[in-house]
């Protein structure tokens, strides 16, 4: 699972929640599909929530280390976190 911004002008601020940008959430399934939804904001409960109606609870989830995927062992989901260098 990832998360991104998509869209906005280059100009100006270029990090997480710059003016004008659309958040998306994304899910690839291993050697599957492709699950990709625009949502109102990167938050846990937001993200928590997609996951939640997507995923099969048991599942081995692979992340990146932002925050917002913090909550996803509490809700039954097997968690392993990939540092993106």
């Amino acid at each position: 699972m990832d998360e991104s911004y998509f869209g906005g002008k280059r100009k100006g601020s270029r990090r997480r929640g710059a003016k004008n940008k659309i958040p998306v959430f994304g899910i690839l399934e291993r050697n599957g599909k492709v699950k990709v939804e625009i949502v109102k904001d990167l938050s846990a409960e937001t993200l928590l929530r997609e996951t939640i109606k997507k995923v099969k609870r048991g599942s081995l989830i692979y992340t990146d280390k932002f925050k917002s995927y913090d909550g996803l062992v509490m809700y039954g989901f097997k968690h392993e976190r990939i540092d993106k260098v």
